[in-house]
């Protein structure tokens, strides 16, 4: 025999090796699956009803005082600069929203604030 029929022959059985080993899983697999017994379907658990929680009075909105002061120093300026800048932006229009006292705050700084 040549080389090449023993390797064709070595080859022939290495695939009935691995036929037979897939064959063999595929029966283990079988097997496990039918010893299994099916589970029964879980009931859905009872929610309980949640207390009633009483609701919490809301909370008075903060004024923009502390949030224009923070956003003022961090654009450097000293305390007592955005303490002053703060108060003649909220005197002017107390009512305005925390970007305009920004914007008020700066411009008062640069004497533009009437």
């Amino acid at each position: 025999m040549s080389t090449l029929e023993w390797f064709l022959t070595g080859l022939i059985v290495l695939a009935y090796i691995v036929y037979d080993q897939i064959k063999d899983s595929r029966k283990r697999v079988a097997a496990r699956t039918q010893e299994v017994p099916k589970r029964k379907p879980k009931k859905p658990k009872k929610r309980r009803k949640a207390a009633k929680k009483s609701t919490p009075e809301p909370a008075p909105e903060p004024s923009h005082k502390q949030d224009l002061l923070s956003a003022l120093k961090s654009l450097g300026f000293g305390k007592s600069d955005s303490q002053f800048h703060a108060q003649k932006a909220m005197d002017h229009t107390p009512d305005a929203s925390l970007e305009d006292l920004v914007r008020l705050a700066l411009a008062s700084s640069q004497n533009r604030l009437e």
